[in-house]
């Protein structure tokens, strides 16, 4: 992902490896358009945009295997499928070759395998999509009888 609002780490020639793409589910509705309006009010600049219907951040995540690890992620809503579909890019660093697998060694590959599982669930919080929306509704909307608008 080229985007001139995320920086990029000087450590890494920008080269970019194939994108891992994951598809995390929720329970619909959810108010996209608000939880991303929400968002580009309070982002962190070259860290963090929302940009075109999708969520755009940079991480710097330390991995299981002693290492920081640097890269992209964008999220995008798909709504016919009720999933957020994230899309993670790993920087490559200087002298690497960009393929996934084999071309960094087992343990490097495998140590992102681990941080993909952390973004996954550090997104499902951010967006809250363990959230049952039903539930929700059915517990708040008896504050409507207190006035009108709350629920």
């Amino acid at each position: 992902m080229n985007n001139s609002n995320i920086n990029r780490s000087d450590t890494y020639s920008g080269a970019e490896r194939r994108p891992i793409t994951l598809a995390l589910s929720y329970q619909p509705p959810l108010g996209w358009d608000e939880l991303l309006g929400f968002l580009a009010g309070r982002t962190i600049p070259g860290i963090e945009a929302v940009e075109g219907g999708k969520y755009l951040r940079t991480f710097n995540l330390l991995g299981e295997d002693g290492n920081y690890h640097q890269g992209w992620l964008s999220v995008a809503n798909q709504p016919s499928t009720a999933t957020l579909l994230v899309s993670v890019i790993f920087a490559q660093p200087d002298g690497h070759n960009g393929a996934r697998k084999g071309a960094r060694g087992d343990a490097e590959d495998s140590a992102e395998d681990g941080l993909v599982a952390e973004i996954s669930f550090r997104l499902r919080h951010l967006f809250d999509l363990d959230c049952q929306p039903d539930r929700v509704a059915e517990r708040l909307l008896p504050m409507n009888d207190l006035g009108p608008g709350f629920f």
